[in-house]
């Protein structure tokens, strides 16, 4: 407890107020706030990470996509060419390309993605963008300690840009392993673990059977302006990345932001975000709660970002964990 006088406080504030958080007067009523306020929400940064940092995990999709093959018409090739394919034998004789029916018109390949999400639920439900699973044929989740999941989609709301997943146990007892099958090294591509919910038997190592972190979430109502934030997730894949700014804004409409075909009223922010990045938390940094689920950002505006407000997804998030459709309301008006 340090007494300070009248004459201390308007002779040095910057020094008193440095000093402590609260100064209270003989009467009872608060004199001020000293600066440690700004000072105690910085300190708190490094224990969000902490509270926060392990239920956030790395989404990894792989989508199957088609394309049209081009190839160039070589019948205009010199006759000396054509004359040298002649003398060749059959059995070196190489496909025409001129062959319609011998080159296939379509080509498969897979498409890979990465985006970031949080757990909310210790029976592996996870919260993401719906754009970061979107189409995707098989998804996976990479936790900060190193187990890895296989992940199914349970529901998607395009609307809010909401989707829930839920982590998978393996299908068998024995540790699913995946192997590099062009090289008899048969190196360990990704490898499975257990999810551990609280019951049953664990089949695996004790690594892979500890509990799923879990984050708290909390209210987005309660926000205002200039409140400290931190956003969290695996842009370009540097897991774990924590960014801190605080809130620019709030209510700003999908209009104004540029998504016209969403409903939300978006927390505006100066954390930065990269690709990577979406799907990942939003957190107040004082609380160390999840307060929005980080969304896109304004390409032409540096520092401009947005992330919907997590009371919005929990009005959804349990009906897309029991994989039932969320129902919007609109009018087919527009102006």
């Amino acid at each position: 407890l340090s007494i300070y006088t009248k004459e201390q406080i308007n002779k040095s504030p910057t020094a008193v107020f440095a000093s402590t958080s609260k100064i209270i007067t003989k009467d009872g009523s608060t004199y001020g706030v000293g600066a440690t306020t700004a000072t105690n929400a910085m300190a708190s940064v490094a224990n969000a990470v902490h509270k926060v940092g392990p239920c956030v995990i790395r989404i990894d999709t792989e989508t199957e996509m088609e394309r049209a093959v081009h190839f160039q018409d070589t019948s205009s090739s010199s006759s000396s060419s054509q004359d040298e394919e002649d003398s060749d034998s059959s059995s070196s004789k190489k496909p025409d390309p001129t062959d319609l029916d011998s080159i296939p018109d379509r080509m498969k390949f897979i498409q890979q993605g990465q985006g970031s999400g949080i757990i909310f639920s210790h029976d592996g439900f996870v919260l993401t963008n719906a754009h970061v699973v979107d189409g995707a044929t098989r998804v996976s989740v990479l936790l900060t300690d190193g187990r890895r999941y296989r992940a199914k989609v349970m529901g998607t709301d395009d609307i809010v840009d909401i989707a829930v997943l839920k982590i998978l146990p393996p299908t068998s007892t024995a540790t699913n392993v995946k192997k590099d099958t062009s090289s008899s090294s048969s190196t360990v591509v990704e490898e499975y673990g257990d999810v551990n919910t609280g019951g049953g038997r664990n089949t695996q190592s004790s690594s892979s059977s500890r509990p799923l972190p879990v984050a708290e979430l909390g209210d987005s109502d309660t926000l205002q302006v200039g409140q400290f934030v931190i956003a969290v997730g695996s842009p370009g894949g540097l897991d774990n990345t924590v960014t801190m700014g605080i809130v620019s804004g709030l209510k700003r409409s999908s209009e104004v932001v540029g998504l016209p075909n969403k409903k939300v009223e978006y927390i505006q922010t100066d954390a930065a975000i990269n690709p990577g990045n979406s799907g990942g938390p939003l957190v107040d940094v004082v609380s160390g709660k999840i307060i929005g689920i980080n969304a896109c950002i304004r390409a032409n505006m540096e520092g401009t970002s947005f992330a919907i407000p997590i009371n919005k997804v929990k009005d959804i998030m349990h009906d897309l964990s029991e994989g039932r459709e969320v129902h919007h309301g609109f009018i087919g008006v527009s102006m």
